[in-house]
């Protein structure tokens, strides 16, 4: 199988969300990683499929939807809590893409790293300028 002979990882996506899926696509030699995003699955399904990762010995990439800072500001979070979604490069830039966002206090990638907040949970704080520009329930 081209998995076996490629020294380049193949990565299970929107193949492998579930525990089940994730057995499947690995011991089939579909995959020899997965993708884990946490706009997708949440915490409690990513962590699921983490420890099913960590039994198969299949590497974890850190991924995401597409999302703005808020969504990869969780995933950095959640990836940072495991050594094993610590280990290769994640695909966590897309915000980048993006003109504005929420967050009272923007991402920053340096040094090709971003970093998980120092403070208690997500770290979230949002700009209430922000919010009430975007809102959609004020007529704004």
């Amino acid at each position: 199988m081209l998995v076996e002979r490629c020294p380049v990882p193949f990565v299970a996506d929107e193949s492998a969300t579930r525990p089940g899926e994730v057995t499947r696509e690995l011991l089939n030699g579909a995959a020899n990683a997965v993708s884990i995003k946490t706009a997708r699955t949440g915490f409690s399904h990513s962590q699921r499929v983490l420890f099913q990762c960590d039994g198969l010995g299949a590497e974890v990439v850190m991924g995401n939807q597409i999302d703005g800072q808020l969504g990869t500001l969780c995933t950095v979070t959640f990836g940072a809590a495991f050594k094993s979604t610590t280990l290769r490069a994640g695909e966590l830039s897309n915000f980048l893409d993006m003109s504005d966002d929420l967050l009272a206090e923007p991402l920053e990638i340096v040094d090709g790293r971003l970093a998980a907040r120092q403070v208690p949970g997500i770290g979230i704080a949002i700009d209430p300028e922000k919010l009430s520009k975007y809102r959609l329930d004020q007529g704004n």
